[in-house]
């Protein structure tokens, strides 16, 4: 079976866009990681313990 021109060229469009999205996508991630390995390094605190204002402080505030 043949692929419609349209169909064809929408995949072709999405893959393009996909590929052309990834490194920003990554550039995100990457600041983020680079961010909590280096709070834990410098710092001390884990990755999942993140201050909220406004939450009480206790066993599991805070927390993911």
């Amino acid at each position: 079976p043949e692929l419609v021109p349209d169909a064809y060229a929408c995949w072709a469009s999405v893959i393009t866009h996909l590929a052309a999205c990834w490194p920003i996508g990554f550039e995100f991630a990457f600041a983020g990681a680079l961010y909590l390995a280096l709070r834990l390094n410098v710092e001390g605190v884990a990755p999942t313990e993140i201050h909220w204002p406004g939450r009480p402080d206790g066993e599991f505030a805070g927390k993911l």
